[in-house]
C-alpha cells in the first residue's frame, strides 16, 4: 500500500509540474523555426492548413502576379522544406481559367484527397465580377482529381447578379464522418436582396449536391434586418467565416452580422446552428441563431468544441469603424446558444495586449488536451505586425505559465507579419501561417512553435489510473463500478472510442498523437491526455 500512495504522490507531483509548459520556436524546422516561400512578385498569403498522416503540412493560400489572383497549394515536409514530390517543385498554382480566385478553406479526405474551398469570379465581361463558390478537389500529387464535379471542381451560385444579389464565396470547408463534403460562405439567395447571408451547400463524395439536405443541397441563412438612418428595415449583412460539426452532428457557425443595428454604425459576433438536413436548430438561441454585443464592430473568426458540448468563439472588437484598432474577444456559449458565466465575465474575455498601438487581432482558435485555448493571430507593434500566440485558461484567464508570460510574438526580418492560419500536429507542435514582407514582397510565412506539454507518465486521480502514457495498443483504466461511459477524442475535438466494453481500451488503430479520455461516472466526469505512440 505504501508503494502505491508513493506512486499517487509521484504521479500528482509530475502532472503539476506538466502544466507549467513553454513555448519555444521550433529550430528543427525551416529557418530557425520559419519559413518563407515566394510564389508571386507582388503578394502571396496563406488562408488555410492541413497535417497529412505522415507529417506533411498542407498550405494553401492566394498569389497576385500584378494581373491575376490565383489559387496556390504547397505542400512542405516535416522539416519546412518543399515537397517537391508535390505539384512542380512542391507548389501548384493555377487561376483556374480566371483573373480571380481566391481560398480560404482547406480540408483532407480519409483517403488522402486534397479538398480545397473559395472564390471564384466567372464573369466574361472584364468590367464586373460574378463571384461564386468553388470546390476543387486535389490527389495527393496535387494533380486534379477528375472523379470530383467537372475536371475536379464544383461550381455553386447562391447569387446571379442577375438576381440583384451581391458574390457568393466559400469562408470554410469541412469533412463530415459519411465523405459528406459542408462547407459555408457569403452570399444571398434571395432575389432582389441587396443584404448577405450565411449560406451552407453540402455535397456528396462525388461533387454532386446532396438533396438530403436543405433546399436541393443547400441552406440559406438571414440572421436579421438592419435599420436605415431614415428608420427603413433593409436585409442584413451577415458573414460567416467558420464551420464545425457537434459528436452529435448539428452543424454550428460563427461569423459576424449587422441585424438590429443601424446601418453603418457597427456589427456583432454571430453563431448559428443547424440540425444535420440543414434546418435551423430550435434548441439554440432565438430559432437557431445569437448574436453578442461587445460594445462596437464584432467578428467572429474561429470556433472550437469542448468535449462537455460547449462551444467557444474566437475573434475580434474593433474601437472604431476604420478598422485600425481592435482587441480580441472570446465568447463561451453552452450547449443552447447561451453565454456561460463560469468563463471570463460573464462568458466573454477581451484581450489588449499593446495598449499604445491597440491593434491585436485573432485569427484562429486551437482548443489543447487540458482545455487551454491556444489564440492565433498577429498583433502591431512599433508600426509592424508580428506572429502573434498566446494562450488562455479553460476559465478564460490568461495562462502565464505559457512562454515568458501569456505570449510569443515572432518577427521574421523587421517585417510585416500576419497569421491568417494556424493548425497542431499530432506530436503537440503548433504551426501558424499567413504573409511575411520580409524579402519586400509578401510571401507565404510559416512558424512553428514546439509547446513541451505532454507528460510521458501515467495519470490519475483518486478515482482512477490510466496508463501507461504514452501507450501503444492497450489503455489501462483501474476498475472503478461507478464508471458509466469511456469515451476517446482526438485532438480535433472527434469521438475516435466510444463506450470500449472494457477497462483495457484497444488503441492499436489510432494514428500517433494526442488524444483526450473522458471518463464519466455517475455524478462527475473526468478528462485527461495521452500520447499514442
Amino acid at each position: 500500500m505504501r508503494n502505491i500512495n508513493s506512486f499517487f504522490i509521484f504521479i500528482l507531483l509530475i502532472s503539476s509540474l506538466s502544466s507549467l509548459s513553454q513555448a519555444t520556436i521550433d529550430s528543427g524546422f525551416g529557418n530557425g523555426g520559419k519559413v518563407i516561400t515566394p510564389i508571386s512578385n507582388a503578394k502571396d498569403g496563406i488562408y488555410g492548413l492541413a497535417i497529412q498522416d505522415d507529417h506533411k503540412i498542407l498550405a494553401c493560400g492566394m498569389s497576385y502576379n500584378g494581373t491575376k489572383y490565383l489559387l496556390t497549394i504547397t505542400r512542405y515536409l516535416s522539416n519546412g522544406n518543399l515537397d517537391l514530390t508535390f505539384g512542380t517543385g512542391g507548389t501548384n498554382v493555377t487561376n483556374f481559367g480566371s483573373r480571380y480566385i481566391h481560398t480560404d478553406a482547406i480540408a483532407l479526405q480519409s483517403d488522402g484527397k486534397i479538398l480545397i474551398g473559395g472564390t471564384h469570379d466567372i464573369s466574361v465581361t472584364p468590367t464586373i465580377m460574378d463571384l461564386v463558390f468553388v470546390v476543387l478537389r486535389f490527389n495527393i500529387d496535387g494533380s486534379a482529381d477528375s472523379t470530383f464535379g467537372i475536371n475536379g471542381s464544383v461550381v455553386t451560385d447562391f447569387s446571379p447578379l442577375g438576381n440583384g444579389g451581391i458574390a457568393n464565396g466559400i469562408k470554410s470547408l469541412l469533412v463530415q464522418p459519411d465523405n459528406k463534403i459542408l462547407v459555408t460562405g457569403f452570399g444571398s439567395a434571395v432575389s432582389g436582396d441587396s443584404g448577405s447571408n450565411f449560406e451552407l451547400a453540402r455535397y456528396n463524395a462525388d461533387g454532386t449536391l446532396d438533396s438530403s439536405f436543405g433546399t436541393a443541397g443547400k441552406a440559406d441563412i438571414n440572421i436579421g434586418l438592419t435599420t436605415t438612418a431614415n428608420n427603413f428595415q433593409i436585409p442584413g449583412y451577415d458573414y460567416p467565416t467558420a464551420i464545425k460539426l457537434q459528436d452529435d452532428g448539428k452543424i454550428v457557425i460563427t461569423g459576424f452580422s449587422n441585424a438590429g443595428r443601424i446601418y453603418g454604425e457597427g456589427s456583432d459576433l454571430a453563431v448559428v446552428r443547424l440540425d444535420t438536413d440543414g434546418n435551423l436548430d430550435s434548441s439554440f438561441g432565438t430559432n437557431g441563431k445569437v448574436t453578442y454585443d461587445l460594445g462596437g464592430f464584432e467578428d467572429g473568426f474561429s470556433l472550437q468544441m469542448t468535449p462537455d458540448h460547449k462551444i467557444i468563439v474566437g475573434g475580434n472588437a474593433y474601437l472604431n469603424d476604420d478598422y485600425d484598432h481592435c482587441k480580441i474577444v472570446l465568447c463561451k456559449l453552452n450547449n443552447d446558444g447561451s453565454l456561460d458565466a463560469t468563463f471570463g465575465i460573464n462568458g466573454k474575455v477581451t484581450t489588449q495586449i499593446n495598449t499604445v498601438e491597440q491593434y491585436d487581432s485573432l485569427s484562429s482558435l486551437v482548443l489543447e488536451d487540458d482545455g487551454k485555448i491556444l489564440a492565433t493571430g498577429h498583433t502591431l507593434y512599433n508600426q509592424k505586425t508580428d506572429f502573434l500566440l498566446l494562450r488562455y485558461n479553460a476559465d478564460g484567464t490568461l495562462d502565464n505559465s505559457f512562454a515568458a508570460g501569456y505570449l510569443v510574438t515572432t518577427d521574421f526580418i523587421n517585417s510585416n507579419d500576419k497569421t491568417f492560419a494556424s493548425i497542431l500536429q499530432n506530436d503537440g507542435k503548433i504551426v501558424l501561417a499567413g504573409t511575411t514582407d520580409a524579402n519586400g514582397n509578401y510571401d507565404f510565412g510559416l512558424v512553428r512553435y514546439s509547446l513541451n506539454n505532454l507528460s510521458a507518465t501515467a495519470f490519475s486521480s483518486e478515482k482512477f489510473l490510466v496508463y501507461p502514457n504514452p501507450a501503444t495498443s492497450i489503455l489501462y483504466v483501474s476498475d472503478n463500478d461507478d464508471i458509466q461511459t469511456i469515451n476517446i477524442y482526438n485532438n480535433l475535438g472527434q469521438l475516435v472510442i466510444s463506450n470500449p466494453e472494457k477497462k483495457n481500451i484497444d488503441i492499436s488503430a489510432l494514428a500517433f498523437g494526442q488524444y483526450l479520455i473522458k471518463i464519466t461516472t455517475s455524478n462527475s466526469f473526468e478528462v485527461r491526455k495521452f500520447l499514442k505512440k
